[in-house]
């Protein structure tokens, strides 16, 4: 009898390790949007909180105009992140053509900026070039303090997977990136997250 409860119990064990008793897992620790890494398993979010058309807080559409306002919030929580997201865990779409108008501002005691870059760059950590014409904020690498607000527009006329990041040198390095993706199939702009 003994031996039968044991053995129930170990093989209760290994069903409870191997399925985590159906627990969500949470990948915050990987980085598997990183240039040459795949996508993650997990089902986007729509990214802030939604407002009355049903874009983000962060996004306004205007499918009739074909463009879009974004809003860049750098250092949330004084972290290293736009809009609370690192790491490409933000994704911005908007489709092929579309204008773009970002509105950067800095919540962080540090200096931060924000340049659209192609995504290989991601990696390169320094001496980023501007993916399109326009899509940089001012002096990127020695950025703005807290509070400063800039603005800046670009067309996204490639498509294309592309990096949002911060210019400031160390930051990208430090997770300072997410994702802007300019699709030939979109109907409108949208943003999700992964986390």
């Amino acid at each position: 009898m003994a031996f039968k409860l044991w053995k129930t119990f170990g093989v209760f064990a290994l069903l409870v390790s191997v399925t985590g008793c159906g627990a969500a897992t949470n990948n915050a620790g990987t980085n598997n949007n990183a240039p040459g890494g795949s996508n993650p398993a997990t089902t986007p979010s729509s990214g802030g909180t939604k407002n009355a058309q049903g874009t983000s807080k962060w996004l306004t559409v205007d499918n009739s105009k074909k463009s879009v306002d974004l809003k860049l919030e750098a250092g949330v929580n004084d972290g290293f992140n736009f809009n609370g997201y690192d790491k490409g865990s933000m994704i911005v779409t908007v489709p092929t053509g579309w204008k773009v108008n970002a509105t950067f501002t800095n919540d962080s005691s540090a200096a931060h900026s924000a340049v659209i870059v192609p995504f290989d760059q991601v990696a390169k950590m320094s001496g980023f070039t501007p993916a399109f014409s326009g899509a940089t904020t001012p002096n990127p690498v020695a950025g703005v303090g807290q509070n400063v607000a800039q603005k800046f527009s670009f067309t996204a006329d490639k498509a294309g997977k592309y990096g949002i990041v911060c210019a400031v040198p160390g930051h990208d390095g430090a997770g300072m990136w997410d994702i802007l993706v300019v699709s030939g199939s979109a109907k409108t702009a949208s943003i999700a997250t992964t986390k």
